[in-house]
């Protein structure tokens, strides 16, 4: 992967860590705190995540409370980049949410736990798109120009805000591959299956999406000098 689209993934991947990008919502949050009653009498140490799943397990909501405020804001990310909306965004985070809870006695602790979640989150978000793809407007953007590489600089004076409205802003297919592809890590046959498309379809969806970001980015870098 050339060096500059590392280090624009870098700055989201730091950006996505350490920005609130949502308020908690109303709903959820009532669900997983409704039971929960009293005060302690001292402030308890705070469990681990083994013992937090374990909790969830359980049933119990207070573990069900911890779970989500760990991992909320991370997975709100994950959603709001798969989507074209912030309605779409929460009603993905809901509905993913739901499914962490009722299949955590699926998780055997083999790999990361916030990798098995953010898998439920981004399947969610795909099933979500491939269910909604035939009522969505068919652009065809295959006549995009390819672009001359991006400069490092171009990339390094951007904010990780930036970087992700910029993102934002490829039509939706190419997004979609952009995110799966370099964000999350699968490969072209995963996706292709993921999305039912060709293997080949992807590829191209990637490099037509790293086509149409140095555009961006260029243009950018241009009005900034003006």
């Amino acid at each position: 992967m050339p060096q500059s689209l590392l280090h624009l993934v870098y700055l989201l991947q730091a950006y996505l860590g350490e920005v609130q990008l949502w308020q908690p919502l109303p709903a959820i949050r009532l669900i997983l705190s409704g039971l929960l009653g009293g005060k302690s009498a001292a402030k308890a140490k705070e469990p681990t995540e083994e013992e937090i799943i374990e909790g969830c397990r359980q049933g119990k909501p207070s573990a069900q409370e911890k779970l989500y405020n760990l991992y909320s804001r991370r997975m709100m990310a994950v959603c709001v980049r798969y989507t074209k909306s912030r309605f779409e965004a929460e009603d993905i985070f809901h509905e993913a949410f739901v499914k962490v809870f009722n299949n955590i006695s699926k998780y055997k602790g083999e790999g990361s736990f916030e990798g098995w979640v953010r898998r439920i989150f981004v399947n969610t978000a795909i099933n979500h798109y491939n269910k909604n793809r035939k009522y969505q407007k068919q652009v065809d953007y295959s006549a995009v120009e390819e672009m001359t590489p991006t400069s490092e600089d171009i990339v390094s004076d951007l904010s990780g805000k930036e970087l992700l409205t910029f993102i934002d802003q490829l039509p939706e297919g190419y997004k979609l591959v952009f995110n799966l592809y370099v964000m999350e890590g699968y490969n072209h046959a995963e996706i292709a299956d993921m999305l039912q498309i060709a293997e080949g379809t992807s590829k191209s969806q990637l490099a037509k999406a790293k086509a149409y970001l140095k555009n961006i980015l260029q243009k950018h870098s241009i009005s900034a000098k003006c």
